[in-house]
């Protein structure tokens, strides 16, 4: 099951034409990963960084823009868990209008590392077992 927010673009995130600027979406789906980990885990992602020394930096993207975005537009955007690998995660997150239209789709793959060394690690099974929560299949 995806984990879903609603969300009015804003002014800051539009250019001069009062379009969505592309790299806006990114920050969105970055702010939506982040503002997931309450619902899934119970704790917010500061806490997985700061007390479990754990991260899931960036290590690949994929974008796709099917319609333009426009400031006051009002979307949902919904973000799941399409793999969990060993040591990495890739997320899905997908930006839909009123009517239910996909106006933007993207795949993130994050690295989980450990913080302090910035090195890659195993996936703990606390997180994993909190990932699976917004999986869209077992596989």
């Amino acid at each position: 099951m995806a984990f879903e927010v609603g969300r009015r673009i804003g002014w800051s995130e539009v250019d001069l034409a009062g379009v969505m600027y592309y790299p806006k979406a990114l920050h969105l789906a970055h702010e939506t990963f982040e503002k997931v980990w309450p619902t899934i885990f119970g704790k917010p992602y500061r806490h997985i960084i700061e007390q479990m020394d754990i991260g899931f930096p960036t290590v690949r993207v994929e974008a796709e823009w099917n319609s333009p975005l426009y400031l006051d537009d009002e979307i949902t955007i919904q973000l799941s868990v399409e793999n969990i690998g060993t040591s990495s995660v890739t997320w899905s997150c997908f930006f839909l209008k009123f009517n239910g239209s996909v106006c933007w789709h993207g795949n993130i793959t994050t690295a989980c590392v450990k913080v302090s060394s910035f090195s890659k690690i195993e996936i703990p099974g606390e997180l994993k077992r909190a990932l699976q929560k917004i999986q869209l299949s077992n596989g």
